[in-house]
Formats: structure tokens, C-alpha cells, sequence
């Protein structure tokens, strides 16, 4: 049982991690005047992922 706990509790940690990271991500593109993922282009990637480094 504590493995599974275990596992439970990392799974859960890791989904909040992923929600944050696009939380934040769609924040950011919101900030770059995309509506609608139709508008999302590589080079928003891109720079979103350079911003981060």
C-alpha cells in the first residue's frame, strides 16, 4: 500500500506540474495576441521556449 501511495502521490505531483506549465504557457500566448490554437505558429514555440531558458 505505501508503494501505491507512492506512486499516487507522484502521479498527483506531476499532473499539477503539466497543469502549471500550460497554465502558464497559454497565459504567455494569450500576451502574444493568439485567440485560438489556429493562430499558434512553431516560432510561438519556439520563442516561448527561449524566453524559458
Amino acid at each position: 500500500m505505501k508503494y501505491v501511495d507512492y506512486l499516487t502521490g507522484n502521479l498527483k505531483n506531476a499532473m499539477e506540474k503539466a497543469l502549471s506549465v500550460s497554465y502558464n504557457f497559454v497565459k504567455w500566448a494569450k500576451e502574444q495576441d493568439v485567440k485560438d490554437l489556429d493562430q499558434l505558429k512553431r516560432a510561438h514555440c519556439k520563442n516561448y521556449i527561449e524566453q524559458k531558458k
